[in-house]
């Protein structure tokens, strides 16, 4: 579903819970690997081991379900795009661990970010207007999606839990738009 905060657009949905428990079963197995990020922020994440952990065979399903989202975002805003998921991650939030407020914008390439919740225990992701005048937190649940623009500044708070909070993130890389139907 599309939905509209002040003027920016993003998708919420769900994926298969299935789907989602495997992939948390895969990433809390491997998240001691995960070194701690240089951003401003207190984070775990895959980075170190590789850019694009959709890749991963155990994860196929994750990201065909995710393409599949991808799509139906396009679809509902009535512009479609040829692409690919450029680049993955998973992020695993300690207590006290957060994500500073930031976009995945890139100087060359355009892109749809998206974030998929693969835990109970979410803190609020932030999605901030353009301009940065406007907030509107969102409450993910477990096999939450969310899809928005690169260049949409959003955060998430600190996690006050003793429990793991964990999700993936994606970049799919906008290649060329499609020029619709030809008469």
């Amino acid at each position: 579903m599309i939905k509209t905060f002040y003027t920016e657009k993003y998708y919420h949905s769900k994926i298969d819970n299935n789907v989602c428990k495997e992939s948390f079963n895969f990433i809390n197995k491997e998240n001691k690997n995960y070194t701690e990020q240089s951003w401003n922020c207190k984070i775990r994440t895959s980075l170190n081991l590789t850019d694009n952990i959709l890749n991963e065979k155990e994860l196929l399903n994750t990201k065909m379900n995710i393409l599949g989202h991808i799509e139906n975002y396009m679809h509902l805003n009535g512009k479609y795009f040829y692409g690919y998921i450029i680049m993955s991650w998973a992020n695993i939030y300690e207590k006290e661990f957060f994500q500073e407020k930031h976009t995945h914008e890139h100087s060359c390439n355009k892109h749809l970010s998206g974030i998929l919740y693969l835990t109970e225990n979410n803190s609020n992701l932030n999605l901030y207007s353009s301009n940065l005048s406007e907030v509107t937190p969102v409450k993910p649940e477990f096999a939450d999606i969310i899809i928005f623009e690169d260049d949409r500044p959003h955060s998430v708070e600190v996690n006050a839990e003793e429990t793991l909070r964990i999700s993936l993130a994606f970049n799919y890389l906008l290649v060329s738009e499609w020029n619709g139907r030809k008469v």
